[in-house]
C-alpha cells in the first residue's frame, strides 16, 4: 500500500466510523437502509452531525472534497453492501452529498471567488438564465456483429474522481479489426 492508499484507507475508516457510530442503529444506518429498501443512489449528510462526530473530518472535508468524497462513497457503498449484496450492480456506487450550514464557505453567485478553488462550497441565488445542459456520455456497449462479442468502454473527463480522464472517441473496431 502507498500513502496515497494508507490515507484513502483511513479516511473510509473515518466515514465508516461517522455511519455507524450508534452500532448500526444511528440515524445514517436508518437512512442507508431506507435508501437500500427504495433503490435510491444518494446519500446525504448534514454537516452538523458531522461536526458532532468529528470537528476535524468536518473541516478538512470542506478544505480538500478531492481526497474524501471517493472514500465516503466508498464507506457508503461497503455499508449499502453489507445490508444487501444485490443491490450495487457491477461498477455502480452510491454518492454523496452534504447539507447545511458550510460556515463562510456558503456563498452568493457574486461573493464566489477564486480563493474557493479546490474547496466544498455552497452557492445559494436565484437563478435567472440557464444555458442547455449536453448529457455526457460515462458508459457505451458496442456490438460486433462478426464475433457477436460485446465491447464495454468507460468515458471520464476532468470531473470524475475515479481515474484519470479518457479518451472521448468511440470504438470502431475490436482488436482484431472487426
Amino acid at each position: 500500500m502507498d500513502v496515497n492508499e494508507e490515507a484513502m484507507a483511513a479516511h473510509k475508516r473515518a466515514f465508516l466510523d461517522f455511519l455507524d457510530q450508534d452500532v448500526g442503529k444511528g440515524v445514517y444506518m436508518q437512512a442507508v437502509r431506507d435508501m437500500v429498501q427504495n433503490k435510491r443512489h444518494r446519500l446525504i449528510i448534514g454537516m452538523d452531525d458531522l461536526r458532532n462526530h468529528n470537528l476535524d473530518l468536518a473541516r478538512r472535508v470542506i478544505r480538500s472534497p478531492g481526497e474524501y468524497m471517493q472514500p465516503a462513497s466508498d464507506a457508503v457503498s461497503e455499508v449499502a453492501k453489507n445490508l444487501d449484496p444485490k443491490f450495487l450492480k457491477e461498477g455502480e456506487r452510491v454518492m454523496v452529498g452534504f447539507s447545511g450550514p458550510f460556515g463562510f464557505h456558503r456563498v452568493t453567485p457574486r461573493d464566489l471567488m477564486s480563493s474557493f478553488i479546490g474547496t466544498m462550497v455552497c452557492v445559494e441565488g436565484i437563478v435567472t438564465k440557464c444555458s442547455l445542459v449536453r448529457p455526457k456520455v460515462v458508459k457505451s456497449v458496442h456490438f460486433c456483429p462478426v464475433t457477436g462479442a460485446f465491447l464495454s468502454r468507460e468515458y471520464r473527463d476532468i470531473t470524475s474522481f475515479v481515474g484519470l480522464p479518457t479518451g472521448s472517441v468511440y470504438p470502431t473496431r475490436d482488436d482484431n479489426g472487426n
